[in-house]
């Protein structure tokens, strides 16, 4: 059985940059990176990655649908996402994701092998 998930993140004064009480801040949102390149559209990833770093963001929301899923690999799938936006963690750029169902059975891949088996039941 797959569990749907929606994560919500609120943000509050401790997650914020640390001078936010000082100045204004600036965030980006968007959403659905999905495509046929190992699960994501590398290319447009790719550019937005380089668009938050340069633009000097506070803050980098996603909003789900990060990668196509269950169909290969989800566990590379998302691997590939991290490592395309890996300039915007690098930045030191906080990053906040709405994982949905398909990446949250990404992440359980990650974990522990096969989320259908059931000795990966918690």
């Amino acid at each position: 059985m797959i569990i749907r998930c929606l994560i919500l993140i609120f943000l509050t004064p401790a997650a914020l940059p640390s001078d936010s009480a000082d100045h204004c801040w600036s965030f980006i949102i968007t959403g659905d990176s999905r495509g046929a390149d190992n699960g994501v559209n590398s290319v447009i990833l790719a550019e937005l990655a380089d668009e938050i770093v340069n633009s000097g963001v506070d803050i980098f929301l996603f909003s789900g649908d990060l990668i196509t899923g269950a169909v290969d690999d989800p566990a590379a799938q998302l691997y590939n996402w991290l490592t395309i936006m890996q300039p915007v963690y690098n930045a030191g750029i906080p990053v906040y994701v709405d994982l949905n169902d398909l990446a949250i059975l990404a992440a359980d891949w990650l974990r522990c092998g096969n989320p259908f088996d059931p000795a990966c039941a918690e």
